[in-house]
């Protein structure tokens, strides 16, 4: 639990780890007491904690942090923001919560691959049709593959 001498780092440190764990109370603590939401982890490709929960599939913690001033576009050192891992992970719920919060359908990673992109490639029909009905982009390509074959 957080203290109060906590430093800013420390508070940053705790509030991504509660991120990962799924620890809302902790995250909610941690927040209160003044943990940066946005905070960058470098040891992890420089996952926020809201790209941290997304990974994990923790949509709780996705809407803590959110509600709590998340950047719904943070990227990681890859280029993947939470919506592209959590659609890549196969989360639908933690989709169907970015998307509602305007999360940007066509944002691409590094290697030029979208949320629907990965959702296919992972087979995930139910994610896949989420985001074709929200208006993923069908045609969307990437640098390795030009073109997925989505179905």
């Amino acid at each position: 639990m957080a203290t109060p001498a906590m430093d800013g780092n420390a508070l940053a440190s705790g509030l991504w780890e509660a991120a990962k764990a799924g620890s809302t109370a902790e995250a909610g603590r941690l927040l209160d007491e003044g943990a940066p939401v946005n905070w960058k982890n470098a040891a992890a490709h420089g996952r926020t904690a809201l790209i941290m929960a997304a990974w994990r599939c923790r949509r709780d913690m996705a809407e803590l942090l959110l509600d709590r001033g998340a950047d719904l576009e943070a990227k990681d050192r890859r280029g993947r923001t939470a919506l592209i891992l959590a659609a890549w992970r196969g989360d639908k719920d933690t989709v169907e919560l970015l998307l509602d919060r305007g999360a940007d359908l066509e944002a691409k990673d590094r290697d030029g691959s979208t949320a629907l992109i990965l959702a296919a490639w992972r087979g995930d029909e139910d994610t896949v049709e989420l985001l074709l009905d929200r208006g993923a982009a069908l045609e969307a390509k990437d640098r390795v593959s030009q073109t997925r074959q989505l179905f």
